[in-house]
């Protein structure tokens, strides 16, 4: 009986001691902590993914365990950086000036990098943005210490899938097994699993087959995953944005694809157990976080970052779900040692008195850990309030900027494109997005050779330089701009895509036109005829003149006239080409009977010289307008004309150059330096020498070709030897095919 009353002292006693404890532990959860003053150590966590995300949140949950145990006041700063949504070079050019904002009077003790692309954030920018503070990194995929080349004050833990364990303890579970089916997608992550596969594919060459959905929509892997037949398996890498900018949770895609696929799915992360994979040999956030939260701490407590090693090994587990190995019939197949098993049923049994008591304890506490977890969700939705707004002044910067701004794929096809862009095409966000770029461009041949120009770039890659070009409203105005681009490239070096920035300078465009072109005309060659007009015409008004003397000044001022119509009508010409308010309508014209009218037209005018065409009848199409090719010839073949001898021989010829046809003027005059060549084209320009001052010309003409021959998609060139003769080149693009004989 004694016994008995002292048993029961012992467990009153013991729920008194629990609940004061109880009751302590909440007060002090809610009462600020009297040494977390200013000697509280600051330390950043810059995550590469959103909050919300499970693998994001395991780390944060293993870098506050590690932080718990330290004992000392630390302030943790969380900054999510949301590159699953969004990772483009124009985005982390924003973070950089956000967080230099943001810190630029704040320093941390030590920063918490997780992932790949917070940690090459801070390779990049931490000694602008954090200079001297030390760097602990996880989740950095496949780590190479090649990636710290140079750079100082980082250490870390590396993250590496065991891909290989993974597949071959699939094929021991499934040995009839004949083709893997990969899903995987081309984030930063998905293009080093991309990688880390294509590398092991030799290993299983002969014996299993692979095939790798990636770029892809999600209907497309449900389509495909939905026919796959018993002898196949899946390997779920990750999968959150498909090629159509759908951007998918950890748990949505996954469970999409394992409501649909009638085989076994294995991964690598453990953030898809519970959710239709069997399971594997998976990389757990919770473990990198405490892993990188114990180094921090040691950070913290004043050892040297340069005595902490990098983790090279990454501290991944077996893990399986109970529930799928039953449906699979491999609940009692043996499973590698310390294996991690979910959703196995506990047995029902009954539980001894310490358990009970214990479990009442844990109960308790949990109830402490209820309210504090309560404190910090608070302080928690602060802190992403803060966050969202921070994103909000970054989204209204890209939105409220004065220029178009789009993002491109290496095909052309756009993925994103600012309010700007939409008012400047006069077409919906929705309508564009998906369209090609060239797609807003005015219809001819220099929107026609954009896809392969763009196929070259990719290719060769050179540095991006500006280009001028006219794109056409979705109600058919026309307006020039002025395209700012840079490349995207992948973790390889790969060309990705484009970001392009469009300034409309249509105005500048056209003010630049009016006032290089008056400028010049009225101030040298305009002035020149009407000098010599007013000053025959001054000298006949005011003197007698004889019959013979008044001919010879009349016959001067006809000349000098007939010059200055010439070159008002080839200055029109060349503006309204220029100007271009109107699309100018192209077809496809074979080039022979357009020669053909130009031979007979100069052999009839100049019968002094001889006109001869050389041109194949089986010369291929192109695409053009007649009317403006005519004009181009006809001022090629009056030059050559006006500069040949009598007698001399003017040759018109035609020929094919690899996707080019090429039109040829050749003539037997005076010739031209070679160190004018590259400068004939340009407007008003005339040869400055001896032989050619005998000889009329506006300077226009010329400059009229290269306009012609630049609006068809063109080029032009010239090689000449003086005394001999000139060559005048204008290469088109060839349409396949030959052209026939038939006219223009």
């Amino acid at each position: 009986m004694l016994l008995h009353r002292r048993g029961g002292n012992v467990k009153w006693n013991a729920w008194r001691l629990l609940a004061s404890l109880t009751v302590l532990l909440v007060v002090m959860a809610f009462l600020p902590s009297f040494s977390q003053g200013n000697s509280a150590q600051q330390l950043l966590v810059l995550h590469s993914y959103h909050r919300g995300y499970k693998w994001t949140d395991d780390i944060t949950r293993g870098i506050e365990a590690a932080l718990r145990y330290d004992g000392k006041p630390v302030k943790v700063h969380y900054e999510y950086m949301d590159t699953k949504r969004l990772s483009d070079t124009t985005y982390f050019k924003l973070l950089y000036e956000t967080y230099k904002y943001k810190f630029g009077n704040f320093r941390f003790d030590a920063i918490i990098a997780t992932d790949n692309d917070a940690f090459n954030f801070l390779v990049s920018y931490r000694d602008e943005l954090f200079p001297g503070t030390p760097v602990v990194f996880c989740g950095v995929n496949y780590f190479e210490p090649s990636q710290l080349r140079g750079v100082r004050l980082f250490t870390g833990v590396n993250e590496a899938a065991d891909i290989k364990l993974t597949l071959d303890l699939a094929l021991k579970l499934h040995p009839d097994t004949r083709r893997i089916v990969v899903i995987n997608d081309t984030t930063t992550t998905g293009r080093i699993m991309h990688k880390e596969l294509v590398d092991l594919l030799p290993a299983y060459r002969g014996r299993v087959e692979f095939t790798l959905l990636e770029d892809v929509e999600m209907p497309e892997i449900l389509a495909a995953v939905q026919k796959l037949p018993p002898d196949t398996l899946v390997f779920y890498t990750l999968f959150y944005r498909d090629r159509a900018g759908r951007f998918f949770n950890y748990d949505e895609s996954i469970s999409m694809i394992a409501e649909k696929c009638p085989v076994p799915i294995y991964a690598v992360w453990d953030f898809n157990l519970g959710h239709g994979i069997v399971g594997g040999m998976l990389t757990s956030g919770y473990y990198q976080g405490e892993t990188a939260g114990k180094m921090a701490v040691r950070i913290l407590q004043g050892e040297e970052v340069e005595n902490i090693p990098i983790v090279i090994k990454s501290p991944n587990r077996y893990m399986f779900d109970y529930r799928q190995l039953q449906r699979l019939h491999l609940e009692f197949y043996p499973l590698p040692p310390e294996s991690i098993l979910i959703n196995k049923p506990l047995p029902l049994y009954s539980v001894p008195e310490k358990i009970f008591w214990g479990a009442i304890a844990a109960l308790a506490v949990l109830v402490v850990i209820v309210l504090l977890l309560l404190r910090i969700m608070a302080v928690r939705r602060h802190g992403e309030q803060e966050l969202k707004q921070s994103e909000q002044r970054i989204r209204t910067l890209l939105e409220t900027v004065p220029h178009g701004v789009t993002e491109c794929d290496a095909a052309g096809v756009i993925t994103l494109a600012n309010e700007s862009f939409s008012r400047m095409v006069g077409y919906g966000k929705d309508e564009i997005i998906g369209t090609h770029i060239w797609d807003f461009m005015e219809p001819g041949p220099q929107k026609e050779a954009l896809p392969a120009y763009l196929r070259q770039l990719v290719r060769e890659q050179p540095a991006p330089t500006p280009y001028v070009c006219r794109n056409m409203t979705k109600d058919g105005r026309l307006f020039d701009v002025q395209v700012d681009w840079t490349y995207e490239r992948d973790a390889e070096g790969r060309v990705t895509g484009f970001v392009c920035v469009l300034s409309d300078i249509t105005g500048r465009m056209e003010l630049e036109r009016l006032k290089d072109e008056m400028i010049s005309a009225v101030s040298h060659e305009m002035r020149t005829p009407l000098t010599a007009i007013l000053g025959f015409s001054d000298f006949m008004l005011e003197n007698e003149v004889e019959p013979e003397q008044r001919k010879s000044y009349l016959s001067t001022i006809h000349l000098e006239t007939e010059r200055l119509n010439e070159l008002i009508g080839n200055f029109l010409d060349l503006q309204r080409l220029k100007a271009r308010q109107e699309p100018i309508s192209y077809r496809e014209l074979s080039l022979r009977p357009l020669l053909e009218e130009a031979a007979a037209l100069f052999g009839t005018i100049s019968p002094r010289h001889r006109i001869t065409l050389d041109c194949p009848l089986d010369i291929p199409q192109v695409r053009g307008n007649a009317e403006q090719l005519r004009r181009l010839l006809s001022n090629l073949i009056s030059n050559a004309v006006k500069y040949s001898p009598d007698g001399g021989e003017v040759l018109l010829g035609c020929r094919r150059e690899d996707d080019s046809v090429t039109i040829l003027v050749r003539d037997e005059g005076i010739g031209m330096p070679p160190e004018v060549l590259d400068k004939i084209f340009d407007r008003f320009y005339r040869v400055d020498n001896t032989a050619s001052r005998r000889f009329t010309g506006t300077g226009l003409g010329l400059a009229l070709v290269r306009e012609i021959a630049r609006i068809h998609g063109g080029r032009v060139r010239a090689e000449s030897t003086v005394g001999k003769g000139s060559t005048f080149y204008v290469s088109l693009p060839a349409l396949s095919g030959p052209s026939g004989v038939n006219g223009a």
